[in-house]
C-alpha cells in the first residue's frame, strides 16, 4: 500500500480501535477496540505498526486477495481518537462508511456484537471525538458488549469500565475472536453494516438518524420550563391507578418523569434517553428513588420488559424512522397498554427554522449550513396515525396544537433547545453569532412558534 512517489495511497477500509494508551489500561473493557485491532492485525499478518498520525498504524490486505486495509491504534486519549483518525481518513481517502470503529458497548451485555452504520454516540467520548474528526457521526461501528454495572453512578461505571475484565481470559479472548470475525466479514463484504440508524450529515442529506445531537443535560434543564410545561398536559391524559409501570420515552433531564413519579406510589418508571448527559441530569434530580430505573439507550432498540403504559414527551421528532419507533415502543408494551406522547409536528417552530435557513446560506456560516438539510422529523398525523397501526396498535389517534412560547432567555433557550443541532455543525468562533442573527429575524422577536404533534394509542 506505499506510494513509492511519497504520501499514503488509499485504502479500501480504515479501521480504529479505540481504548486508551498505557500499561494501567491493558485489560480492561474499555480498551476492547485494542484487543480487537491486535487480533486482525494478527490473522491478516499485517506486521508491526508504524507511528503515524499520532497513533499505531498497520496496512496491507485482509488476508490474500483482500481489500486493502489500515490499522490504526490512536496513542491519544480516548476522548482525543478523532484527532489522530481524522487525519489518517483524509490522507487515506477513505469514504465515512468504509470506516470501521471497533469500540466496547455498555448497553449491550458481554459476548453480545452489533455492527451498525452511524447512530447515536450514546455518551462514548471516544465515538464523540471521532465525530468532530470525521466532521459526522455516519462511520460504521462494530459494538463490543462489555455489559453494565448494576449501579448507573458515574463513578461506578467509570471504575467497571477502566477496571480489570471481570471474565475470565478464555471468556474474554472468545469475545475478542467473534468480534474480529463481525469485522472481517464487514470488510470482506459478506456482511452488510445495518444503515437504519444513519444520523443526517452534510453530505447526504438522509434523514435515518435515532439520535440527532448532544445535549447538555444541566443546560438544558435550566431552560427547559416551557418543555416541561407542555409535557405536564401530556401527562394529564395518562390514565394511571399508581401501580404501573411506565416506560418514560426520552425522559431528559427528569422533569416529567418527577411528576409521573408522583402519580405512581406503588408503580415504577423506566426513564430511558439516548443521551448520557441527559440521564446524568436525571439521576441528579431524581437520587436514589427505588422506583424508578434510568438507562441511556437508543429508542428504535428498545429491549425492556413490556410495561403498562408509554409516555413521550419532546421527542419521536429526533428520530428520523417512525415505523422502527413505533414497532419497538408497541413491543415494549402489554397487550391494552397505553402509548401517550407528544413531539414536534408538521410546521413546529417554522419560523426559527426559516430564519436559521436564511442565516445559514450567507457568510460565514455557508460552507457548513447551506448543504444542511437537518435531521428532526416533523411528521403529520394522518401518517402518524397510519404507522402506529401499522406497528400492531389497535387505537391510534393524533391531531396538532399550536404552543408558542416566549422564553425568559430567547438567545440561551435557542442556544441550547432549538438551534444545538445547528450549532454542531459549526466551529465554536461562529456559534453565538449564528444564534444572535437567527434570534434578530424573528417576528415578534425570541417568540417560538411550536406546533406540537399529540399521539394517543393502545396496543
Amino acid at each position: 500500500m506505499r506510494n513509492p512517489f511519497g504520501g499514503t495511497a488509499p485504502a479500501d477500509w480504515l479501521i480504529v480501535g479505540l481504548g486508551n494508551p498505557g500499561p494501567e489500561y491493558e485489560r480492561t473493557p474499555h480498551n476492547v477496540g485494542f484487543q480487537v485491532l491486535a487480533e486482525l492485525a494478527d490473522r491478516w499478518g499485517l506486521g508491526k505498526p508504524k507511528k503515524k498520525f499520532g497513533g499505531l498504524l498497520a496496512e496491507g490486505r485482509a488476508g490474500i486477495g483482500g481489500p486493502r486495509v489500515a490499522l490504526l491504534q490512536p496513542l491519544t486519549y480516548m476522548n482525543e481518537s478523532g484527532t489522530c483518525a481524522g487525519p489518517a481518513r483524509g490522507a487515506f481517502k477513505v469514504d465515512l462508511d468504509r470506516v470501521l470503529v471497533l469500540h466496547d458497548e455498555l448497553d449491550l451485555p458481554f459476548g453480545e456484537i452489533r455492527p451498525r452504520l452511524g447512530g447515536g454516540l450514546a455518551g462514548h467520548n471516544g465515538l464523540k471525538s471521532l465525530k468532530r474528526g470525521f466532521g459526522a457521526p455516519d462511520f460504521g461501528r462494530v459494538r463490543v458488549g462489555v455489559g453494565r454495572p448494576e449501579s448507573t453512578d458515574p463513578e461506578i461505571v467509570s471504575a467497571f469500565v477502566l477496571g480489570r475484565w471481570r471474565q475470565s481470559a478464555a471468556e474474554v479472548e472468545a469475545l475478542v475472536r467473534d468480534a474480529a470475525d463481525v469485522a472481517e466479514r464487514i470488510v470482506r463484504g459478506e456482511l452488510e453494516l445495518p444503515a437504519r440508524e444513519k444520523h443526517t450529515s452534510v453530505r447526504d442529506n438522509v434523514r435515518h438518524m435515532t439520535i440527532a445531537r448532544d445535549w447538555n443535560g444541566a443546560d438544558y434543564d435550566r431552560l427547559s420550563t416551557p418543555m416541561e410545561a407542555m409535557g405536564l398536559a401530556v401527562l394529564e391524559r395518562l390514565p394511571l391507578a399508581g401501580d404501573e409501570t411506565v416506560i418514560d420515552a426520552g425522559c431528559g433531564s427528569g422533569r416529567v418523569t418527577q411528576a409521573l413519579l408522583d402519580r405512581l406510589p406503588r408503580g415504577r418508571v423506566v426513564g430511558v434517553d439516548g443521551s448520557a448527559s441527559m440521564i446524568d441530569a436525571a439521576r441528579r434530580r431524581l437520587g436514589d428513588d427505588p422506583r424508578v430505573e434510568l438507562l441511556v439507550a437508543d429508542l428504535t432498540e428498545l429491549d425492556v420488559a413490556p410495561a403498562d403504559a408509554i409516555l413521550s414527551t419532546a421527542t419521536f421528532h429526533w428520530i428520523g424512522d417512525h415505523a422502527l419507533l413505533f414497532s419497538r415502543l408497541r413491543a415494549a408494551l402489554r397487550p391494552g397498554g397505553r402509548l401517550v406522547a407528544q413531539c414536534g409536528g408538521e410546521g413546529n417552530i417554522a419560523a426559527v427554522h426559516a430564519a436559521a435557513r436564511a442565516v445559514g446560506e450567507r457568510e460565514p456560516y455557508a460552507p457548513y449550513l447551506a448543504a444542511w438539510a437537518g435531521p428532526w422529523r416533523f411528521a403529520a398525523p394522518d401518517d402518524t396515525e397510519r404507522l402506529l397501526r401499522a406497528a400492531g396498535f389497535t387505537e391510534a389517534r393524533a391531531w396538532l396544537e399550536d404552543r408558542p412560547v416566549t422564553p425568559e432567555d430567547p438567545q440561551a433557550y435557542l442556544r441550547e433547545i432549538n438551534l444545538g443541532a445547528h450549532l454542531e455543525q459549526l466551529p465554536e468562533d461562529l456559534r453565538e453569532g449564528f444564534v444572535t442573527a437567527v434570534r434578530e429575524r424573528l417576528d415578534p422577536p425570541g417568540t417560538i412558534g411550536y406546533v406540537r404533534l399529540n399521539i394517543d394509542a393502545r396496543a
